[in-house]
């Protein structure tokens, strides 16, 4: 009974040094958002943030562009949305999918909130702290 037991034992330790060898981790894509000034060319907002890994998470953020303009972005695994409140609370919403977005590519929104530029980018480094 005992050598079996030393049998399992030693296969069991031998299974958990093989399964660290080749761990996989993921790595999470990133999204920058950048806000302009159409008037001076001022970005107004420079932003990145994780994209969601796990099903139904979610990340938001809420931006004071200026004082007429509030910007806010929910990222999940599938969809990007930016939306506008204030004086552009009329303009429509920004969408752009993670999975599209390729290394050096800018997703531009087609119809930004009068005098501003928005712009979508993939990886940034987000601010730790």
């Amino acid at each position: 009974m005992s050598n079996s037991l030393a049998c399992c034992a030693c296969a069991l330790a031998l299974l958990s040094l093989t399964a660290c060898e080749d761990q996989r981790y993921v790595n999470p894509g990133t999204v920058r958002l950048t806000i302009s000034s159409d008037k001076n060319g001022s970005t107004l907002v420079d932003s990145c943030h994780y994209v969601p890994v796990l099903l139904g998470s979610q990340v938001e953020a809420r931006y004071d562009v200026d004082a007429d303009l509030a910007a806010s972005l929910t990222i999940t695994r599938s969809e990007l949305t930016v939306t506008f409140s204030g004086a552009a609370a009329g303009a429509p919403a920004f969408r752009a999918d993670p999975k599209n977005f390729v290394a050096d590519s800018v997703t531009v929104a087609e119809d930004p909130p009068p005098g501003y530029s928005v712009e979508l980018r993939p990886g940034c480094t987000p601010d730790e702290g």
